[in-house]
Parts: structure tokens; C-alpha cells; sequence
């Protein structure tokens, strides 16, 4: 678990990590051979993942592949996900990066 994890559990903050469907290494994601199949690697890396959802229940898999050349298209898909899952108007949602954590006592204040 992250560091940012045991932070907002610690101050009872709903956490998800955003992940895109995994891709191989060896597999060019500029490509666009729409004939090609998941490699071994990358459904073993998938259920790795939904096991891994399972048990933490801390992870939204999105439908696309998770590359850096398709953010948008991830940070897209999460702005759905909000969508469909906010039920308050209350609610705050922020994305970051897994490299960085929320100053959760910041963002209270900022928004007060």
C-alpha cells in the first residue's frame, strides 16, 4: 500500500486508484492492428489487478490501455466515472498522480 493510502484511511477519506487495462512490453501501443488478442503477459497482469481489486476494493479498472500517449483518454474515462458515481453534490473528487499525496488539512482549509 501507498503512503497515501494509510494517510486517508487514517482520516477516513474514500481512495481509488484509476488504472487502465495493462499492455505488454513488447507490444507497440502506436500500433492499431485491431486482429491482435491480449498476450499472455497482459491477461495474467489483468487478473493480477482484479485480484488485487478484490481484495483492497481500492481499484476502478478503465476500459482502454494504460499509456501515457492515451492520458486524456484515461483522465476522460475517469470524469466518467465520477459521473456515474457521485451521488452528492457534496462530494469532492481529485485525481493525482500516485507519486503525490493531497495535504488533506489544506484542502479542508481551502475549501471553508
Amino acid at each position: 500500500k501507498s503512503e497515501c493510502s494509510r494517510t486517508y484511511q487514517e482520516m477516513g477519506v474514500n481512495y481509488k486508484f484509476m488504472v487502465g487495462l495493462p499492455l505488454s512490453e513488447s507490444r507497440d501501443p502506436n500500433s492499431h492492428n485491431q486482429a491482435a488478442s491480449d498476450t499472455p503477459e497482459e491477461i495474467e497482469d489483468l487478473l493480477a489487478l482484479a485480484s488485487e481489486r478484490e481484495q483492497f476494493e481500492d481499484i476502478e479498472i478503465l476500459p482502454l490501455r494504460d499509456v501515457y500517449d492515451d492520458l486524456f483518454l484515461k483522465t476522460m474515462q475517469m470524469f466518467q466515472w465520477v459521473d456515474k458515481k457521485a451521488t452528492n453534490e457534496d462530494e469532492l473528487y481529485v485525481f493525482h498522480d500516485d507519486e503525490y499525496c493531497v495535504d488533506l488539512q489544506e484542502l479542508q482549509a481551502m475549501c471553508e
